[in-house]
């Protein structure tokens, strides 16, 4: 780390109780080796001599990358706080998303309503549906012998499922995925605050409408089902209702994505897992699992209640605190031979979904999304890969994710004597 060690900079305050050694400049949305690859970048920082460090940009955070230091964290929600979702302090949101960034035991009643709306049961009765969306996006990839998958496939997919849920036009799809890329992730562009503020007002116009129409005009929605819900003994108000609707739309737009372009990417660069999938169908589920392991992809936040420490560093009251999910689930303290991705392992754990009182309630809906395209695409092509002299874009960020991969790919050959 020495390149990016500070010891004294005019440019950045560095508290008294840092030590020198542990200072790195670190800006999670521009680092070059998060640019360079979001999956490997702090697997070397997690193996050295200092894997937990202070950054002094933003004003200052620490980054976690162990996963015994995480699983702290996470799993201590007195000792801190889960009081911004946009990190570092930038979120464009008057009141509290809701129940992220509520704590116990505020955020139980809330999460409870989205874990009825996102429970295995309701999960299931979206397969048919997906499996239709899937196959209809698929087809012209087949018909074309290509595509750029993260435009092509991984934005849209997901886009459509959450359209479904919420009740809104599929067709303005493009629409609320660009409100989400500039809200989420407008810090990589040069007036960032004023096209994240533009992104979350509309959101929240549109939103509101949503949600005064649903109150007075009800349908087989998530809207709906959260506008007659309780919680703490009484209906949800509106402006509840709304916290709800603008966390699951930042959230829902944009981590199915990541995740099939991390999986997929692997895959395409992999041949040997590939074939392994091609041959064996039933590996998907388990494959899915160990590619969340190694491939997780979102970094969160939290602030300390009091002065702790935590893998022998002084975190003082307030001070912020990154972990990092890519980092932890790949820790080899967590399971043996970290790097290797292996499709047979067995008990296999991560933290893809996180850990503790906030633990991801969409994670059935997500690996139900993976599951039916794994299933859907190795069912309908031969092989896929890679093109020749691609180069695979990532983009960092809490949400990291990859924006370019371009693949080649070999339909399955139709059997005309069964089609006939």
């Amino acid at each position: 780390m020495t390149d990016a060690t500070v010891t004294e900079s005019p440019d950045f305050d560095v508290p008294d109780h840092v030590p020198a050694e542990l200072v790195r400049v670190f800006d999670h949305f521009n680092e070059p080796g998060l640019k360079a690859n979001p999956v490997t970048f702090y697997d070397e920082i997690r193996r050295s001599d200092h894997p937990t460090f202070w950054s002094p940009v933003f004003g200052g955070f620490w980054v976690l990358t162990r996963f015994d230091d995480i699983k702290t964290v996470l799993q201590d929600a007195e000792g801190f706080k889960n009081e911004h979702m946009s990190f570092p302090g930038k979120s464009v949101w008057p009141r509290k998303l809701i129940p992220v960034e509520l704590d116990p035991p505020l955020h139980m009643p809330y999460k409870t309503v989205e874990a009825k709306a996102l429970s295995p049961v309701k999960v299931r009765d979206l397969a048919p549906a997906i499996t239709t969306d899937v196959k209809e996006l698929l087809q012209p990839i087949l018909d074309n012998g290509s595509c750029e998958f993260f435009h092509d496939f991984a934005q849209p997919m997901p886009t459509t499922v959450f359209c479904r849920l919420f009740g809104l036009p599929i067709e303005q799809a493009t629409t609320f995925l660009q409100w989400e890329t500039d809200l989420i992730h407008g810090s990589q562009h040069g007036d960032s605050a004023t096209l994240r503020l533009e992104a979350g007002l509309k959101i929240q116009s549109y939103l509101e409408g949503l949600i005064a129409d649903r109150l007075e005009n009800p349908v087989d929605d998530l809207i709906s089902m959260f506008t007659q819900s309780e919680v703490h003994g009484r209906r949800m108000t509106p402006d509840e209702t709304l916290d709800m609707c603008y966390q699951l739309f930042i959230a829902g737009l944009d981590t199915v994505t990541s995740a099939l372009s991390f999986c997929f990417s692997f895959l395409a660069t992999h041949p040997e897992h590939r074939r392994q999938l091609y041959e064996d169908p039933s590996l998907v589920p388990n494959a899915i699992e160990e590619l969340m392991r190694t491939h997780s992809f979102i970094s969160g936040n939290r602030v300390a209640q009091a002065d702790v420490e935590v893998g022998g560093v002084l975190i003082k009251k307030g001070e912020t605190v990154l972990y990092a999910l890519a980092s932890g689930s790949r820790d080899e303290s967590l399971v043996e031979h970290a790097d290797t991705v292996d499709f047979t392992r067995e008990g296999i754990k991560h933290l893809a979904f996180g850990i503790g009182p906030h633990r991801c309630v969409g994670s059935h809906l997500a690996r139900m999304q993976l599951q039916i395209v794994m299933r859907e695409w190795f069912a309908a092509t031969e092989d896929f890969e890679l093109a020749e002299d691609a180069e695979i874009v990532y983009r960092p960020a809490g949400s990291s994710g990859i924006i370019h991969l371009p693949l080649v790919v070999t339909p399955r050959a139709v059997d005309a004597g069964a089609s006939a």
